[in-house]
Protein backbone atom coordinates (compact mmCIF):
# COMPACT_ATOMS: atom_id res chain seq x y z
CA UNK A 1 0.00 0.00 0.00
CA UNK A 2 1.34 3.44 -0.61
CA UNK A 3 1.09 5.71 2.11
CA UNK A 4 1.62 9.58 1.62
CA UNK A 5 1.16 12.22 3.48
CA UNK A 6 -2.21 13.47 1.62
CA UNK A 7 -3.40 9.83 1.46
CA UNK A 8 -2.87 9.39 5.00
CA UNK A 9 -5.12 11.94 5.34
CA UNK A 10 -7.77 11.44 3.52
CA UNK A 11 -6.87 14.05 0.44
CA UNK A 12 -5.55 12.49 -1.88
CA UNK A 13 -8.22 10.42 -4.08
CA UNK A 14 -8.58 8.99 -7.21
CA UNK A 15 -10.78 10.44 -9.94
CA UNK A 16 -13.83 8.74 -10.47
CA UNK A 17 -13.57 8.66 -14.52
CA UNK A 18 -9.79 8.21 -15.74
CA UNK A 19 -10.86 11.39 -18.18
CA UNK A 20 -11.20 13.43 -15.07
CA UNK A 21 -7.21 13.62 -15.35
CA UNK A 22 -6.86 14.75 -18.52
CA UNK A 23 -9.80 17.84 -18.93
CA UNK A 24 -10.35 20.53 -16.86
CA UNK A 25 -13.60 23.07 -16.95
CA UNK A 26 -11.28 25.51 -19.36
CA UNK A 27 -10.61 22.44 -21.53
CA UNK A 28 -14.21 21.42 -22.15
CA UNK A 29 -14.74 25.11 -23.27
CA UNK A 30 -11.56 25.06 -25.57
CA UNK A 31 -13.07 21.76 -26.96
CA UNK A 32 -16.23 23.21 -27.55
CA UNK A 33 -14.78 26.42 -29.07
CA UNK A 34 -11.43 25.58 -30.55
CA UNK A 35 -8.52 28.03 -29.27
CA UNK A 36 -6.30 29.69 -32.02
CA UNK A 37 -6.77 27.06 -34.59
CA UNK A 38 -6.35 24.26 -32.41
CA UNK A 39 -9.68 23.26 -33.47
CA UNK A 40 -11.72 20.89 -30.88
CA UNK A 41 -9.32 18.76 -30.23
CA UNK A 42 -6.90 18.54 -27.42
CA UNK A 43 -3.08 19.67 -27.53
CA UNK A 44 0.07 17.60 -25.66
CA UNK A 45 3.74 19.16 -25.56
CA UNK A 46 6.80 16.96 -24.87
CA UNK A 47 9.66 18.53 -23.01
CA UNK A 48 12.51 16.64 -23.97
CA UNK A 49 14.96 16.72 -21.14
CA UNK A 50 17.64 15.31 -23.20
CA UNK A 51 20.62 17.87 -23.54
CA UNK A 52 24.35 18.08 -24.43
CA UNK A 53 26.08 16.96 -21.38
CA UNK A 54 28.00 20.28 -21.27
CA UNK A 55 24.76 22.40 -20.82
CA UNK A 56 22.19 22.17 -17.62
CA UNK A 57 18.45 22.60 -17.31
CA UNK A 58 17.58 24.92 -20.24
CA UNK A 59 15.02 28.22 -19.19
CA UNK A 60 13.23 27.29 -22.90
CA UNK A 61 11.83 23.84 -21.20
CA UNK A 62 9.75 26.50 -18.59
CA UNK A 63 9.26 28.61 -21.58
CA UNK A 64 7.61 26.03 -23.52
CA UNK A 65 5.32 24.83 -20.77
CA UNK A 66 4.43 28.30 -19.82
CA UNK A 67 3.70 29.14 -23.89
CA UNK A 68 1.72 25.58 -23.70
CA UNK A 69 -0.35 26.40 -21.10
CA UNK A 70 -1.24 29.75 -22.03
CA UNK A 71 -2.35 28.52 -25.12
CA UNK A 72 -4.67 25.76 -24.02
CA UNK A 73 -2.99 22.68 -24.28
CA UNK A 74 -4.15 19.59 -22.09
CA UNK A 75 -0.89 17.93 -21.14
CA UNK A 76 2.58 18.30 -20.96
CA UNK A 77 4.88 15.38 -20.83
CA UNK A 78 7.95 14.27 -20.13
CA UNK A 79 10.29 10.90 -21.55
CA UNK A 80 12.65 8.26 -19.71
CA UNK A 81 16.03 7.11 -21.18
CA UNK A 82 19.49 6.02 -19.41
CA UNK A 83 22.90 6.25 -20.77
CA UNK A 84 21.88 8.50 -23.40
CA UNK A 85 25.33 10.00 -24.44
CA UNK A 86 26.41 12.00 -25.94
CA UNK A 87 23.52 13.84 -23.99
CA UNK A 88 22.52 13.94 -20.80
CA UNK A 89 18.79 13.08 -19.98
CA UNK A 90 16.81 14.58 -17.06
CA UNK A 91 14.97 11.96 -15.25
CA UNK A 92 10.91 12.31 -15.51
CA UNK A 93 10.28 12.63 -11.68
CA UNK A 94 12.16 15.75 -10.96
CA UNK A 95 11.51 17.21 -13.93
CA UNK A 96 7.97 16.75 -14.11
CA UNK A 97 7.77 17.77 -10.26
CA UNK A 98 9.65 21.01 -11.37
CA UNK A 99 7.24 21.63 -14.17
CA UNK A 100 4.48 20.90 -12.73
CA UNK A 101 4.83 24.33 -11.25
CA UNK A 102 4.46 25.87 -14.62
CA UNK A 103 1.79 23.94 -15.94
CA UNK A 104 -1.15 25.44 -13.76
CA UNK A 105 -3.79 23.03 -14.80
CA UNK A 106 -2.41 21.07 -17.70
CA UNK A 107 -2.28 17.69 -17.20
CA UNK A 108 1.71 16.16 -16.19
CA UNK A 109 2.41 13.23 -17.41
CA UNK A 110 5.38 10.42 -17.95
CA UNK A 111 5.59 9.44 -21.82
CA UNK A 112 6.96 7.26 -20.54
CA UNK A 113 9.02 5.40 -17.54
CA UNK A 114 10.59 2.63 -18.25
CA UNK A 115 9.50 0.74 -15.58
CA UNK A 116 10.96 -3.05 -17.06
CA UNK A 117 14.24 -1.32 -15.43
CA UNK A 118 12.62 0.28 -12.19
CA UNK A 119 11.81 -0.70 -8.95
CA UNK A 120 7.44 -0.74 -8.95
CA UNK A 121 7.48 0.09 -5.39
CA UNK A 122 9.20 3.34 -6.52
CA UNK A 123 7.28 3.73 -9.38
CA UNK A 124 3.90 3.59 -7.58
CA UNK A 125 5.30 5.87 -4.68
CA UNK A 126 6.46 8.22 -7.51
CA UNK A 127 3.51 8.53 -8.79
CA UNK A 128 1.47 8.69 -5.93
CA UNK A 129 3.89 11.55 -5.08
CA UNK A 130 3.50 13.88 -8.29
CA UNK A 131 -0.21 13.25 -8.51
CA UNK A 132 -0.20 14.63 -4.84
CA UNK A 133 1.94 17.78 -6.14
CA UNK A 134 -0.07 17.96 -9.11
CA UNK A 135 -3.98 18.32 -7.38
CA UNK A 136 -4.87 14.52 -9.23
CA UNK A 137 -3.27 15.69 -12.57
CA UNK A 138 -0.66 13.37 -12.78
CA UNK A 139 -0.70 11.01 -15.48
CA UNK A 140 1.34 7.47 -15.70
CA UNK A 141 2.93 6.75 -18.58
CA UNK A 142 4.76 3.71 -18.77
CA UNK A 143 7.18 1.29 -21.20
CA UNK A 144 9.10 -1.50 -21.71
CA UNK A 145 12.14 0.66 -23.54
CA UNK A 146 13.74 -0.74 -26.39
CA UNK A 147 17.71 0.16 -26.07
CA UNK A 148 19.99 -2.59 -25.37
CA UNK A 149 22.32 -0.54 -23.46
CA UNK A 150 19.84 0.24 -20.94
CA UNK A 151 18.74 -3.56 -20.90
CA UNK A 152 22.28 -4.50 -20.55
CA UNK A 153 22.88 -1.70 -17.59
CA UNK A 154 20.22 -2.72 -15.09
CA UNK A 155 20.58 -6.34 -15.82
CA UNK A 156 17.21 -6.99 -17.41
CA UNK A 157 16.49 -10.85 -18.40
CA UNK A 158 15.74 -11.81 -21.78
CA UNK A 159 11.87 -11.98 -20.79
CA UNK A 160 10.82 -8.00 -21.11
CA UNK A 161 6.96 -8.46 -21.54
CA UNK A 162 6.99 -10.80 -18.56
CA UNK A 163 8.63 -8.53 -16.49
CA UNK A 164 6.81 -5.65 -17.93
CA UNK A 165 3.33 -7.09 -16.99
CA UNK A 166 4.74 -8.31 -13.21
CA UNK A 167 5.82 -4.71 -12.78
CA UNK A 168 3.00 -3.31 -13.90
CA UNK A 169 0.46 -5.42 -12.14
CA UNK A 170 2.79 -4.24 -8.33
CA UNK A 171 2.18 -0.71 -9.84
CA UNK A 172 -1.64 -1.19 -10.15
CA UNK A 173 -2.23 -2.93 -6.89
CA UNK A 174 -0.02 -0.74 -5.01
CA UNK A 175 -1.61 2.55 -6.57
CA UNK A 176 -5.14 1.20 -5.80
CA UNK A 177 -3.95 0.38 -2.15
CA UNK A 178 -3.81 -3.01 -2.06
CA UNK A 179 -0.88 -4.63 -0.17
CA UNK A 180 1.61 -6.21 -1.61
CA UNK A 181 4.25 -9.15 -0.28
Amino acid sequence: MIHTPAAASGAWKRPARPSELHVRPQQRQIERNGVEGLGPHRFGVLVHGQNRVAIPFEPEHLEQVRFSRDHGFATVVCGQHFLSEPFAMLQPVPLLARIAAEAGEMAVASGIQLITLLNPVEVAENAATLDTITGGRYVLGVGLGYRNEENEAFALPGERVRVFRDKLDVIRRLLEGEEVT
